[in-house]
């Protein structure tokens, strides 16, 4: 019942904005300014190379991947997991309407209602549902569940990840099971008590999303950069790759590291939509929201790490992939038949036998007409 209240409320704001023929927001202007925080550029084209990462050097998503029987067992999780992913963000986009019906004419932000953006939807699911007993803490524990689901599985790669890489490689002797397991343990807790001791840093740093997204773009971009590379470009040797990879990660630190602080000291601002406190029917302070509307008015500025951080990861990327080709002019280039076909993506392998194929019945062409 409270989600078809909404609902309604959705579809008369809908409706009255139709009538009008206008729009509160400019949904109907694809603006190709990077700077804009949200847009449709930023999000389909730098939110597209920022989930590519996730099924191809996520190193959890690999490890469920090579837990599997076989390639095609992989190719059928991959597609599942893209299908409900793609509804997983058609709830999200859901949600997010609900919200924007059930605030657009009274912002709890500007009232003091909420103190961030990232409490909106707790908020929401205590209003709405909050007449209904039990909705409520079922909704924090399903949040809770999901959040340790995550955080349980980052934890065990890390910990495998420090295992192999670190551990094995420095011990003469083999390890035992059991000296595994304690080593594995010992990492998880370690790494579990500085995460929650990170909880207090976090939360004066802004909005989680944005601040997660800007700072695994430092290493997760570089890394697709070499993955690409790796696939798609046989040619490049190991010592172009780490040039190219080692100048993207200085490069992505400095744009990152950068844009995190101008965020937090508020010299450089995203343009935010306008809000409004006119359909509250709760007291408020009226100066809190004469003082935020300030927080709307967007400080300009041209630097590199003003631009939306969803482009981050496709920088990193793209950073490694030419100062590669072009370290390739320093360091020369590796020769292509001499690189093992299982390493290249299948469609270049069949490209470069039919090229390679093709040369060959040129050479023998020439060899019979010179004889």
């Amino acid at each position: 019942r409270a989600f078809k209240y909404a609902r309604v409320r959705y579809c008369a704001l809908y409706l009255r904005i139709f009538r009008k023929r206008t729009l509160p927001i400019s949904i109907h202007r694809v603006t190709v300014d990077p700077t804009v925080r949200m847009s449709v550029i930023s999000v389909f084209v730098g939110g597209t190379f920022f989930k590519l990462q996730n099924t191809s050097i996520n190193q959890p998503t690999i490890q469920r991947f090579m837990s599997l029987s076989s390639l095609n067992a992989i190719k059928q999780t991959l597609f599942i997991f893209s299908f409900g992913l793609t509804i997983l963000y058609l709830c999200c986009v859901y949600v997010g309407l609900i919200a924007f019906a059930t605030y657009h004419d009274c912002d709890p932000i500007s009232t003091g209602l909420a103190e961030a953006r990232d409490q909106l939807i707790p908020l929401l699911v205590l209003q709405v549902l909050g007449e209904f007993p039990g909705l409520p803490g079922l909704f924090v524990s399903a949040v809770f569940s999901a959040a340790l689901s995550s955080i349980s599985t980052l934890l065990n790669s890390l910990a495998a990840v420090v295992l192999e890489d670190f551990i094995k490689p420095n011990v003469r002797t083999s390890i035992s099971e059991r000296t595994v397991a304690i080593v594995m343990r010992t990492i998880v807790i370690a790494f579990g008590l500085s995460s929650i001791g990170l909880v207090y840093v976090v939360e004066k740093m802004g909005m989680v999303l944005q601040l997660s997204a800007t700072m695994q773009s430092i290493l997760y971009g570089p890394m697709l950069g070499i993955f690409t590379t790796g696939v798609l470009m046989p040619w490049i040797n190991e010592k172009s790759v780490l040039a190219g990879s080692i100048t993207a990660v200085i490069t992505m630190t400095w744009i990152c590291v950068n844009a995190q602080v101008a965020n937090v000291t508020g010299t450089f601002r995203h343009t935010k939509l306008p809000v409004s406190v006119e359909g509250c029917d709760y007291e408020f302070d009226i100066g809190r929201y004469l003082n935020s509307t300030k927080e709307y008015e967007s400080a300009h500025g041209s630097a590199l790490h003003h631009i939306s951080f969803l482009f981050y990861t496709m920088m990193g990327a793209l950073t490694t992939i030419i100062v590669s080709n072009m370290a390739t002019l320093v360091f020369g280039r590796n020769r292509i038949s001499e690189v093992d076909q299982k390493l290249i993506t299948p469609f270049l392998v069949k490209w470069l036998k039919s090229h390679n194929y093709a040369n060959v019945e040129t050479s023998e062409k020439l060899e019979m007409r010179a004889k």
